[in-house]
């Protein structure tokens, strides 16, 4: 709450965590209902990623990116199918044993240029029915992170966050959000610094979710603070002024 110490959702591989001490590097607060930080990495194997399934009965979900190419690969399409086909035999085998450790669904995160996959709205989509027809054994969903997008492609709604929050409304149960420039300089928290020339606000982003038909998606603060004095000094009152900022228009948890 606003006037005491913050926490934050402490996330490993995604999965998200109990209560943990805010980091100065990377974190966020729930605003849904909850918030999380992540930064997680693909798993070095199928076998890496059981490892990461957490034994915790609350956690309902992890994820990551769906898979991270060389150029070398990603230019060659004989060589980016294989690698596809791979990666999600890989996320089949990760659902199989997400399911017996009673798991509802995984998710990835749609990226910003082609190799890290899903970085235009249409990619993203395409990738995600692909996805689906595979049934894999719990759904893997989409992640979208409203900062995200092609800054190279000519459709304008490709970097636009509220184009990605409303047309993955229904199919990304939870949504990446932060302060957003024209520049999309970095992960910025809610703080009136940022918000002055921020293009995002609650009203307007949530009424993007609801015009694509979300009803329920947790908005998760991935904020991000360089570990330098003075902004190391204050990551704590960033954060609790991000989750001031957000808790008139959302449950949080402590409204």
């Amino acid at each position: 709450p606003p006037g005491e110490d913050a926490t934050v959702s402490v996330v490993d591989c995604g999965c998200r965590a109990e209560h943990e001490p805010a980091s100065s590097k990377t974190a966020s607060l729930p605003a849904r209902a909850s918030a999380s930080a992540s930064r997680s990495a693909w798993p070095a194997s199928a076998g890496a990623a059981r490892s990461a399934v957490p034994r915790a009965a609350s956690a309902t979900a992890i994820g990551t990116q769906f898979g991270i190419f060389t150029y070398r690969d990603y230019d060659d399409p004989a060589r980016r199918s294989e690698l596809m086909r791979i990666a999600l035999d890989c996320w089949r085998d990760v659902a199989e044993h997400g399911k017996s450790r009673g798991l509802s669904y995984l998710f990835w995160e749609p990226m910003s240029v082609g190799r890290k996959l899903g970085h235009t709205l249409r990619d993203c989509q395409a990738l995600q029915d692909w996805i689906d027809a595979a049934k894999l054994p719990i759904p893997l969903k989409p992640m979208v992170d409203i900062d995200h997008g092609d800054v190279a492609s000519p459709n304008p709604s490709d970097v636009d966050p509220f184009a990605w929050a409303e047309e993955f409304a229904t199919q990304s149960p939870i949504i990446h959000i932060k302060q957003s420039t024209m520049n999309k300089g970095g992960h910025w928290p809610f703080t009136a610094q940022y918000n002055k020339d921020g293009r995002i606000t609650p009203e307007k982003l949530i009424a993007a979710i609801k015009a694509g038909g979300g009803t329920d998606n947790e908005l998760c603060l991935e904020l991000a603070f360089r570990e330098r004095e003075p902004t190391d000094r204050s990551v704590v009152a960033a954060l609790r002024e991000s989750v001031a900022y957000w808790t008139p228009y959302t449950k949080t948890g402590y409204n």
